[in-house]
């Protein structure tokens, strides 16, 4: 009877441990997220430096190209829709491609007849769908994209598995020593005292040149 009596207090522990776990979000709140539109997304966009990102790991630097979404039937472009092809070159200087669609969500409001939002949703060819937050931008310059996904590490829902991914992309190859200070210094700003992710680990994954000063092999 004793031996039942602790049997069922240590599931009851459990079952209330895992409860509470259940109830957190180990993922920090986005607190300088910028209101984007599919205007400010489009063209192409190099990418400066990045965290680790599973469909880009053999990438040695890529290229953002968002492009608004065309029905293919109606031809009709959507607002709320874009494409993300991220163009790479591996090791043997072959090209790389990601694909993605975009989804624009949260609408927060219309100026000019131009429609921002708060939050993107990345739905990554054979990944997983991520929410992205455009954390810093500065106009015909460069943004920051960050996203943190949470999932359970067992099957059991016992303990959870973090992911941070982030992007430096700027309009042009190179980005100048003052403005990555400075964009380090928003990052170390908005993580503080919430998630020590990026002053453990930041952007490990420098982009190497331009793409189109590199000889592609097909």
């Amino acid at each position: 009877m004793e031996n039942m009596f602790l049997k069922q207090l240590v599931l009851t522990a459990l079952s209330l441990a895992n409860y509470a776990q259940s109830m957190q979000n180990f993922c920090p709140e986005v607190v300088s997220a910028w209101d984007v539109s599919p205007e400010m997304l489009t063209g192409r966009w190099y990418e400066i430096k990045r965290t680790y990102f599973p469909p880009q790991k053999r990438q040695l630097c890529s290229e953002f190209h968002f492009s608004n979404y065309k029905e293919s039937e109606k031809g009709i472009t959507s607002e709320t829709s874009m494409d993300l092809e991220m163009k790479g070159v591996l090791p043997s200087m072959s090209p790389s491609y990601v694909f993605a669609a975009v989804t624009m969500t949260d609408e927060s409001f219309k100026k000019n007849n131009v429609s921002y939002f708060s939050t993107m949703t990345f739905n990554i060819h054979k990944f997983r769908q991520i929410e992205v937050y455009v954390i810093d931008y500065l106009e015909d310059k460069y943004m920051v994209l960050y996203s943190c996904f949470q999932q359970k590490a067992s099957l059991f829902g016992y303990g959870y598995s973090v992911k941070h991914y982030a992007w430096i992309l700027a309009r042009e190859a190179e980005l100048d020593d003052d403005t990555m200070i400075r964009i380090g210094d928003n990052m170390h700003l908005l993580f503080e005292f919430k998630n020590k992710w990026f002053q453990k680990r930041g952007f490990r994954y420098g982009r190497c040149l331009a793409m189109d000063e590199m000889q592609l092999k097909d």
